[in-house]
């Protein structure tokens, strides 16, 4: 068992794999609630996103200034998921 002082020694992306296991799981559990569309939709999204979220505010990377590209497409796929959940 690690001690208190070894857990809090580790770095902020030493927790994401329990994170993104949680995800992972709690996204099996909305396929069967959401159709696999409405899912898969939300997931690109997601990825795009975040990525244009990273593009922009990444410290290590040489960073990109948000275009009106990058946001209008952001917004164009958001409003794609509003319209495969409705119909």
């Amino acid at each position: 068992m690690a001690s208190a002082a070894t857990l809090a020694g580790v770095p902020w992306w030493g927790w994401l794999g329990g994170v993104l296991g949680a995800a992972t799981r709690s996204r099996r559990l909305l396929a069967r609630t959401l159709r696999r569309r409405t899912l898969t939709a939300l997931v690109v999204t997601g990825q795009l996103v975040c990525s244009v979220a990273l593009d922009t505010s990444a410290r290590s990377l040489a960073e990109h200034a948000l275009s009106w590209g990058a946001s209008s497409g952001c917004l164009l796929m958001v409003g794609g998921i509003v319209l495969i959940w409705r119909f």
